[in-house]
């Protein structure tokens, strides 16, 4: 009895080791700009885990700052690049949600501003929402998150391919 049930035991966790490990998953990841690629990203993650993106680094808000003793400014770091999260999920008809929620910041410059008692010199940067809808594809199949429109800064794209490993 005790031989049937350790027996029982391993293949359990020999077959939950087998189905866990066809829930990995590779997930290849390419955001074009303006037709210039600026993050190509390959992982290996697990079904229902999310991937962050920290972008290329920060800016300060605000630079050059003079003014009264008492007066003060708001200074920030600001992200700059591709900043967002990707999650892929297999769904149970086998097809895969995949969600991204993002935007890509670009920095331009800085601009002077006088104002009375203070002076400063203000970020200036682009920003493009690189939020899509949850899309449904088969498992090999690209997501494609596109911004084209001539009343936007840039054309940009994000492009989603997920596979098992």
């Amino acid at each position: 009895m005790k031989k049937t049930y350790l027996l029982a035991l391993a293949l359990t966790l020999l077959t939950s080791g087998v189905a866990q490990a066809e829930e990995r998953l590779k997930v290849v990841t390419a955001v074009t700009v303006d037709g210039k690629v600026v993050v190509q990203n390959t992982r290996e993650i697990e079904n229902g885990e999310t991937i962050t993106f920290t972008g290329d680094g920060v800016k300060d808000n605000v630079i050059n700052f003079k003014a009264e003793p008492n007066v003060r400014v708001n200074n920030k770091q600001v992200p700059m690049g591709f900043n967002g999260t990707i999650t892929p999920r297999i769904l149970s008809n086998g097809m895969i949600l995949v969600m991204v929620k993002g935007y890509y910041r670009e920095f331009t410059g800085y601009t002077h501003l006088d104002q009375g008692k203070r002076s400063m010199d203000m970020l200036t940067d682009t920003l493009v929402d690189l939020t899509g809808n949850p899309s449904a594809v088969d498992l090999g199949d690209d997501v494609v998150i596109e911004v084209n429109s001539s009343t936007k800064p840039h054309n940009a794209q994000v492009k989603v391919t997920v596979t098992r490993t």
